[in-house]
């Protein structure tokens, strides 16, 4: 790491002279710096400049559907606001297919209780289409000529969804729920991937984490808290976090049933005795419903 010596302001008396043995300065860490190689280091008095070589050293998300459009973030250092807006290069790993396309370089403050001062500095783009799935190799250069090393990009084939289980969850969230694919092959491991949940108009209910579980084939989640009963919900998954899968999953949002009746209220020990619930905020259409009996 780089360490640098701030400058300490002198102690001054009452007649404004410096006192006898001012401050020790001490060394302070530049975070600024942290995890970034630097080539070479140049001082001149109080001035020190630290040269860092334009790199990407992260992609978030890390994937992208086949159809493109998801907005990338390319994270790194050496990256600067120049005459001429950046360029990224896809390259298909194998094939060697490339895309070229514009990105914009953002700058805008991230202050953090450690470094209030913080700056973050990435380059915005959207993921160009590709008509194969694999990993994409993604090159950066703020001149058009001189491009970075390359980092990955996994391009997917979006899942075909089939069912979500269980298809209910009462209002209150917590519920477990596995989304299943017609091709478990579609799934798999993404730091950005969420359950998407809307109601009947397309308003966003809210958006969860998802993760693969791989040894079943699905993707497992918890249901959200929702403001309020929804019948005609729908749930949807986006291993990007940002694009949907283009077929959502029938779902719905209850809210606390109560009982007010059970007729009768006797049966023979061997059981088969239909009986009738009777109560509020009870609701069909579902294949998981269940009575407990409790003894």
């Amino acid at each position: 790491g780089l360490w640098a010596c701030p400058p300490v302001e002198p102690v001054l008396d009452a007649a404004g002279d410096p006192i006898a043995n001012q401050p020790t300065p001490s060394l302070k860490k530049v975070t600024a710096l942290q995890g970034l190689a630097v080539s070479r280091v140049a001082t001149s008095g109080e001035c020190t400049l630290a040269f860092v070589e334009t790199c990407i050293t992260r992609v978030a998300p890390s994937c992208a559907p086949l159809r493109g459009g998801t907005t990338l973030r390319l994270f790194g250092a050496g990256f600067y606001k120049g005459s001429m807006a950046p360029v990224l290069r896809f390259a298909m790993v194998g094939s060697g297919q490339q895309v070229l396309v514009r990105g914009e370089y953002v700058e805008r403050p991230a202050p953090t209780d450690a470094n209030p001062e913080l700056t973050e500095r990435y380059v915005s783009a959207a993921a160009p289409p590709f008509p194969a799935a694999g990993d994409v190799a993604v090159q950066l250069s703020f001149n058009g000529t001189d491009f970075t090393v390359a980092a990955t990009l996994r391009y997917y084939v979006e899942p075909s969804l089939s069912a979500v289980t269980p298809a209910a969850a009462p209002v209150a969230g917590g519920t477990s729920l596995a989304v299943s694919a017609t091709d478990a092959s579609t799934f798999f491991a993404s730091d950005s991937c969420v359950a998407l949940f809307a109601s009947a108009s397309g308003a966003e209910i809210a958006r969860v984490p998802a993760a693969h579980d791989p040894a079943a084939g699905v993707l497992r989640f918890a249901s959200p808290p929702a403001a309020a009963a929804h019948a005609a919900a729908t749930v949807a998954i986006a291993i990007d976090g940002q694009t949907a899968a283009p077929n959502p999953l029938p779902f719905c949002f209850y809210a606390p049933p109560t009982l007010s009746s059970i007729v009768p209220l006797c049966g023979p020990y061997s059981g088969e005795t239909r009986i009738k619930l009777a109560g509020t905020n009870l609701f069909g259409g579902s294949d998981d419903i269940a009575v407990r009996f409790t003894v």
